[in-house]
């Protein structure tokens, strides 16, 4: 563990703790059970007076990102399911329900019918 962190608006280092909190992050299954990280990071202070954030959340490199509720693995997986199914009719889509043939069942990931919408990239944001 770091004992600084870099501020994502400004990019100046802080030392300064200003609290923390727990993240909960989906991985892949493993042997057929969900898996999930469990995490303590830290909320740093900014300490640029000028930067307008005036707090921030220590990121773990590989494996969390702002706002994710998954480690890495399984959002691209995800991502690839859900660019495989884009421009399928929905009858020619295999189906996503646990128990039958899709892609949570396979993986134990589980995963709304919008995760794959919203995760994925427009053609002209890749």
């Amino acid at each position: 563990m770091t004992r600084e962190a870099a501020c994502p608006d400004c990019g100046a280092v802080s030392g300064r703790v200003h609290g923390g909190c727990r993240r909960r992050l989906a991985d892949l299954a493993a042997a057929g059970r969900e898996a999930v990280v469990d995490l303590l990071v830290r909320r740093f202070l900014c300490p640029a007076a000028e930067c307008g954030r005036r707090t921030f959340v220590e990121q773990v490199d590989g494996l969390t990102e702002r706002f994710a509720r998954r480690t890495p693995l399984p959002r691209r997986s995800l991502e690839k399911v859900a660019l495989a199914l884009a421009g399928r009719r929905p009858a020619d889509r295999p189906s996503v329900h646990p128990g039958e043939c899709g892609f949570p069942a396979q993986t134990g990931t589980q995963a709304s019918g919008q995760a794959g919408r919203r995760r994925t990239p427009c053609a002209g944001h890749r």
